[in-house]
């Protein structure tokens, strides 16, 4: 886009008295590297501290989450907030996907928390992706003083699966066999023989 159209554009929107929105809705995982086989969190913050209406106000929306099962298995989703929509899964091309809808949300603040298990291969990455659950008109509304859409920017979110490790105690009993393996393969053979006797 060159300069001249884009300073066209901003100024255009200002008389219509639209503004550039700061909100965002976000997925921010408990930890960015799992292990294989364990369980985790991600949770869904939303930032509406920018969003039209008053403030401290009341916002809702619906999202769509997608994923790789073949790298992550959804555990379920828990709330303190109103869900006006049921958590349905389904599937979008190879993804897996996760909706819902929810309300009553705060400013800014956690609206809830997907629960995952890492089943993928170690050392793989996987990223899950969040958009809202309509591209074309949106559904994200602030509630106070009056009904109100806004659009917040989706940040999706990535991270990593490594193999479990060995405990301590696995490492030692190995390091003893090794060391037995060891000695067994430096034995002379005068001492095989007289063992043999």
């Amino acid at each position: 886009m060159n300069a001249p159209f884009r300073t066209t554009l901003i100024a255009a929107l200002g008389l219509l008295g639209l503004q550039a929105e700061a909100a965002t809705i976000a997925l921010q995982p408990s930890q960015v590297i799992v292990q294989q086989g364990s369980d985790f969190t991600i949770n869904l913050v939303l930032n509406a501290t920018d969003a039209p209406g008053s403030h401290p106000g009341l916002f809702g929306g619906q999202v769509v989450i997608d994923y790789d099962p073949a790298q992550l298995l959804f555990t379920g989703f828990s709330t303190e907030l109103n869900v006006y929509s049921p958590v349905t899964t389904g599937t979008a091309g190879s993804r897996s996907t996760v909706t819902l809808g929810f309300d009553h949300a705060t400013d800014s603040g956690v609206v809830g928390s997907f629960g995952f298990r890492a089943i993928g291969s170690p050392t793989e990455g996987t990223t899950i992706g969040l958009r809202d659950a309509d591209d074309f008109m949106g559904t994200f509304v602030s509630y106070v003083p009056t009904y109100q859409a806004f659009y917040p920017t989706a940040l999706g979110t990535s991270l990593q699966i490594q193999a479990v490790p060995l405990p301590g105690a696995a490492w030692l009993a190995l390091t003893a066999l090794g060391a037995a393996a060891t000695r067994l393969r430096r034995r002379s053979p005068e001492q095989d023989t007289a063992t043999r006797r």
